[in-house]
């Protein structure tokens, strides 16, 4: 009796849809990713404007400046988290799409990714 991953790779046309699916999903994760980073950006660029006005006007060490800091440094790993998330996800979509483009052409899912993974063509329908 086949396995399930055999019975799967044996049908292409399903094959293809499930990769093209996998594709689709994985668009959906970088765009609310890139969707999200102007908002933490601005999260940012207010918290370091306010950290400087605060520093200019009470000094560094006041209270104020030093909360400030704080929310400023908060800000700054919640964008630098953002950036690395949306650069491995983008690393994802990627392996899909090239494995999308090599499956495509004939070859099979349980081969190791080729020189075609260099540089897929976008998958119909998804762009």
């Amino acid at each position: 009796m086949p396995s399930y991953v055999e019975t799967l790779t044996a049908d292409h046309a399903r094959l293809l849809a499930t990769v093209q699916g996998l594709v689709g999903e994985q668009r959906a994760v970088v765009r609310r990713l890139m969707e999200e980073t102007p908002v933490v950006q601005g999260v940012l660029d207010r918290a370091v404007l306010k950290l400087l006005f605060y520093s200019q006007h009470f000094g560094n060490a006041a209270t104020e400046t030093t909360l400030a800091q704080r929310e400023a440094e908060e800000a700054n790993t919640r964008m630098t988290e953002l950036q690395r998330k949306l650069e491995k996800q983008i690393g994802v979509l990627q392996v899909y799409e090239a494995r999308y483009a090599e499956i495509a052409a004939g070859r099979s899912p349980l081969e190791a990714p080729g020189a075609a993974a260099a540089v897929a063509p976008p998958v119909p329908g998804l762009t």
